[in-house]
């Protein structure tokens, strides 16, 4: 079993999860966490791929206040209720 240690704080909390992909916010250091849980699933229809990799933290989106992040297929968007900010990521990159 893999275990990846997430620092938790007061004001934290999970905004989205998908497939893959965990997305926390920390409204006190004004920050999105996202988080690689190292397990996905390829789905090719008339079969799937299951794979898995170290977990881990892949970095912080800074903003004020952020409050939702929508996760899809191909983009993932962060809102920023503190600024009215959006950022929005290609999730290839």
């Amino acid at each position: 079993m893999f275990v990846t240690e997430v620092q938790n704080a007061p004001g934290t909390g999970l905004a989205a999860a998908d497939q893959r992909y965990l997305y926390l916010t920390d409204q006190e250091a004004g920050a999105a966490r996202i988080v690689d849980s190292g397990v996905w699933t390829v789905d090719h229809g008339d079969h799937k791929h299951y794979y898995r990799a170290d977990p881990c933290v892949v970095g912080d989106v800074p903003g004020t206040d952020p409050a939702h992040v929508v996760a899809h297929d191909s983009a993932v968007a962060f809102f920023f209720d503190g600024d009215g900010a959006a950022r929005v990521y290609d999730r290839s990159d």
